[in-house]
């Protein structure tokens, strides 16, 4: 068990406020958040290291991030989904990205779009 809080880690980017972190099976976290970078901590390194950039490739401000069910059908894959969200003072947007993290080389990819925007 932990004995408490860690010292910090710094980190190679900023994040944003209220950031959509996903713990994942094999003990590092991914951060899909509002910026269209995604990243990968490992706590056994204490790095930080670029994972992806989104297709939308603008802020989803207001979107949001789910890492979808994991069950032994689908051998605990680790896959993330984002949806809406739209810039500052732009529109909002329709738009859901899945990637898949045990992939070579994982990428986001469009899945099919929301019946309306959401922001």
């Amino acid at each position: 068990m932990g004995a408490g809080w860690s010292q910090q880690y710094p980190a190679v980017w900023t994040p944003t406020l209220y950031p959509r972190m996903h713990l994942l099976p094999n003990g590092t976290v991914f951060n899909s958040g509002m910026q269209p970078n995604s990243y990968i901590f490992n706590p056994s390194t204490q790095t930080w290291t670029s994972s992806a950039t989104t297709n939308y490739g603008s802020t989803r401000v207001y979107g949001s991030s789910v890492l979808l069910r994991l069950t032994p059908a689908n051998n605990y894959d680790p896959r993330v989904m984002i949806l809406g969200g739209g810039a500052f003072q732009g529109t909002a947007t329709n738009t859901t990205e899945i990637i898949d993290l045990l992939a070579s080389s994982p990428q986001w990819q469009y899945s099919a779009p929301m019946l309306q925007a959401l922001k």
